[in-house]
């Protein structure tokens, strides 16, 4: 059997939809890091501002003992209204003790006139004695 050693190359995707990643905490930057070499351009949304304000500008952010560095084609958005103008895939990355709310929130601020695409990706930790 011969096994040929050929390197998968990432396509680019196309859509006429934007993506988004909801949460800007590690499960959001982890995505971000898996699919930032397919897009050209792509959206990191933060629930809070304070989050959004002290990391828009970094070039390397720390969470925890996490690092990340962030890539030249994101761009960091907050607030609802950012859901209401344009068709969006959205990636969901929260903790669940943020889902529920956020979710809700979202939803409430959609443009039935746009399209949007949603994918789930619910995290639960558990911490063990």
């Amino acid at each position: 059997m011969v096994i040929e050693n050929n390197p998968v190359q990432n396509p680019v995707v196309k859509t006429n939809s934007e993506v988004v990643i909801i949460g800007g905490g590690p499960m959001g930057f982890a995505v971000s890091e898996i699919i930032e070499k397919n897009l050209n351009e792509y959206y990191l949304w933060f629930p809070d501002t304070l989050s959004y304000r002290k990391w828009r500008k970094e070039k390397l952010i720390k969470i925890n003992q996490y690092e990340f560095i962030v890539p030249k084609n994101i761009k960091f958005v907050t607030g609802y209204d950012f859901f209401k103008d344009k068709s969006l895939i959205i990636i969901f990355a929260l903790p669940s003790r943020q889902f529920e709310e956020i979710v809700e929130m979202i939803f409430e601020n959609l443009n039935p006139e746009n399209q949007y695409d949603f994918r789930f990706n619910y995290k639960r930790f558990f911490k063990f004695p």
